[in-house]
């Protein structure tokens, strides 16, 4: 037994004309194309965009995990190098400030502790940074703690730094 809504449906499409029953038909294709770029493709698009860009964040990640392992396997082969006494830093210490190019002339440097060497005073901020890098790269010194404030005279800093070898502790 049909409804009244498909009865008043079915009058309505047999008082249509051929032409106007081929339009509406057509109309209604496109409105469910539609309907289905909006409710499916789009959503689907937007998943991909999102998979995507995770995927490229996985990949960096996986990147750098590939190259700390190399770094980690290549400290493994290493052999353990004895921590140096603050004594045995100090010209360590001053070689690599020398190939840093970072003058010392308004700087000290003085023993911390049983293996810490303090770097304090005024210095170039540019020259402080290429030594810092090099006595890492180069030495196998670490920067334990410092502290650097801006001075008067433009590029240049007052700092204090503290050196130790390998694992040691100032």
């Amino acid at each position: 037994m049909p409804t009244s809504f498909s009865r008043n449906v079915t009058l309505f499409w047999r008082q249509r004309s051929r032409r106007e029953r081929v339009l509406l038909a057509l109309m209604t294709l496109l409105l469910a194309a539609v309907a289905a770029m909006q409710l499916v493709w789009q959503p689907l698009l937007a998943t991909e965009r999102r998979l995507e860009q995770s995927v490229q964040v996985r990949q960096a990640q996986l990147l750098w995990l590939q190259s700390l392992a190399r770094e980690a396997s290549g400290l493994r082969e290493r052999s353990p190098q004895p921590v140096l006494a603050a004594a045995e830093l100090l010209p360590l210490l001053r070689q690599g400030a020398a190939d840093a190019g970072l003058a010392l002339d308004q700087a000290t440097l003085v023993a911390e502790g049983e293996h810490g060497v303090a770097l304090q005073g005024k210095v170039a901020f540019d020259d402080w940074l290429r030594c810092a890098a090099i006595l890492s790269e180069r030495y196998h010194l670490r920067l334990t703690t410092f502290h650097v404030e801006a001075d008067a005279v433009p590029g240049r800093v007052t700092l204090r730094a503290v050196f130790v070898h390998g694992g040691a502790a100032a």
